[in-house]
């Protein structure tokens, strides 16, 4: 195995020039420098659209020079045909000179055909073991020179991706460069971190993007692809990632037929939260707090925070969350972000591909329901009937065991999205001060008495409320099982858990849903 290692612009010299490029062949190190004081200009003839490059480009460059035995130049050839190195994306490109037992090549760093096919066999043997897949990634895309060669390498990739979606866990870790048709690997992967300073996630660059450069809007940073796209679950330094990665894999099971997730709890069953009615507006804290040993596994942490997904245990059994939020504290007990409570469309395709993974995976899911609608914006406007649906159909679909606890509002068609008894919940609990209906009571009571003077528009709404919002008034028609104490949550949903470990449904034939 060889590698080689172009150092960041930190590594320069004072004079512009590289300084401690490292090969490794065979368990040897060899070093080389530039062999210039001053960097050379190269006009490109063709554009490289991967990298930013257009034809006509004049970008400095520079030569290494690197002395190599006969024997390793031999090997080298002998594995991988020629020599690959990296194409700096913005400043310099970088080329090896030869002569002698030297040789020469200025070809992009990417992965090579053979990569993909030696990945794939990897999938091959994990599909034959259960065993979950975990990709750690550092490479630009195809390499140009082998063209359609590459191409069906990374289809046949793609293939034993989809084929194990579902089977087998898929895990992908970023910490550097994740460029071209490499970034559908992580695409197609159930969980994805990424380095926050030197990751970088891009299937077009984001000087490729037409009235824009990475100074403007950096689209290929850990930032963008966690925050806006939603991609990636985790970011953070290399240390964090491995961390992250460590304990997501001690949550799930090893595939989809042998569960390795459950494990001796030495927590209190019945211990009481005495405190969790507190923290009903950021369900995180809420789920933290209702979990064995206050373990909580978030993912996608920074898109779409007002809808938390991840795992928690109950009762040592690994359990999917999904909550509504509409603050979001900090360590410090700050308000970092608030919402309105309402449903987005991105938290709505969050928590149903959430949810889908789950049901995949045999892993119960519950709930905690607090929204008020659906957000009215342009934005979500634009695709709030097809995320609600989505999410609707995962409840809906879903045949593992599926809790709601209602903490807060439960108003309109966005409470049926969320794990409602209609959609398909096992259980439903309520909490004392929930409210369960159409919508508030005090719009209710303005639309229907309209021309009635405020001291009537109130004794409506109360009455109202009473009638038909009140948690007490669904579990008269059935839709509520048991109003509970926000402090003996945990108790009630471990105990619906332990009475759903044996739920079996089936489901009409078909081959797959189409929403």
């Amino acid at each position: 195995m060889w590698h080689i290692r172009i150092p960041s612009f930190a590594d320069q010299g004072t004079d512009g020039t590289l300084k401690d490029v490292v090969m490794t062949i065979d368990g040897t190190q060899y070093k080389a420098e530039s062999d210039i004081t001053t960097k050379a200009v190269k006009t490109f003839d063709t554009d490289a659209s991967l990298f930013g490059i257009k034809a006509g480009d004049q970008l400095a460059t520079q030569a290494l020079t690197l002395e190599l035995p006969r024997s390793a130049v031999d090997n080298l050839k002998t594995q991988v045909g020629d020599f690959c190195l990296c194409k700096c994306f913005h400043e310099f490109y970088t080329e090896l000179l030869c002569a002698g037992d030297r040789f020469k090549s200025s070809s992009f760093a990417g992965y090579s055909f053979r990569k993909p096919k030696k990945i794939s066999n990897i999938y091959d043997m994990a599909m034959k073991m259960g065993a979950p897949v975990i990709g750690l990634v550092d490479c630009a895309g195809f390499r140009l020179q082998e063209a359609t060669d590459a191409l069906e390498a990374f289809g046949k990739l793609y293939q034993k991706q989809s084929m194990a979606s579902g089977v087998i866990p898929q895990i992908t870790a970023i910490f550097g460069t994740c460029g071209g048709g490499l970034s559908i690997v992580p695409a197609l992967t159930d969980f994805t971190f990424m380095e926050a300073k030197n990751g970088k996630l891009f299937t077009n660059t984001p000087n490729a993007i037409p009235g824009n450069d990475i100074s403007k809007c950096d689209t290929s940073s850990a930032a963008f692809q966690s925050e806006t796209t939603g991609l990636v679950d985790g970011t953070g330094s290399e240390e964090d990632i491995l961390a992250d990665i460590r304990s997501l894999v001690c949550m799930l099971p090893c595939n989809n037929e042998e569960d390795s997730s459950y494990e001796e709890c030495n927590d209190d069953l019945n211990h009481v939260c005495a405190d969790l009615a507190n923290a009903k507006e950021d369900t995180a804290i809420a789920l933290t707090m209702i979990s064995d040993d206050n373990i909580f596994c978030e993912v996608k942490k920074a898109y779409a925070k007002d809808m938390v997904t991840g795992f928690i245990k109950l009762n040592g059994m690994t359990v999917g969350a999904v909550a509504n939020r509409s603050k979001v504290y900090n360590e410090e007990a700050e308000v970092e972000a608030e919402f309105d409570g309402s449903l987005s469309a991105d938290g709505a395709e969050k928590a149903a591909e959430f949810v889908q993974f789950c049901d995949a995976f045999n892993i119960p899911v519950l709930t905690l329901t607090n929204v008020s609608g659906f957000t009215a914006s342009k934005y979500d406007e634009k695709r709030i009937a097809k995320s609600a649906a989505k999410l609707t159909y995962a409840f809906a679909d879903a045949t593992v065991p599926k809790v709601n606890v209602v903490i807060g509002k439960a108003f309109g068609s966005a409470y049926v999205t969320m794990n409602s008894k209609a959609v398909g919940a096992d259980m439903v609990y309520a909490w004392p001060d929930a409210e369960i209906g159409m919508m508030d009571a005090n719009q209710a009571a303005k639309i229907m008495y309209a021309d009635a003077d405020a001291a009537t528009i109130r004794e409506k709404a109360a009455e109202y409320k009473n009638l038909q919002s009140s948690p007490l008034s669904a579990a008269k028609r059935g839709y509520v099982d048991t109003i509970i104490e926000a402090a003996d949550t945990r108790k009630y949903v471990i105990g619906a858990f332990e009475m759903l470990f044996t739920k079996r449904e089936d489901r009409p034939a078909k081959k797959h849903g189409t929403v």
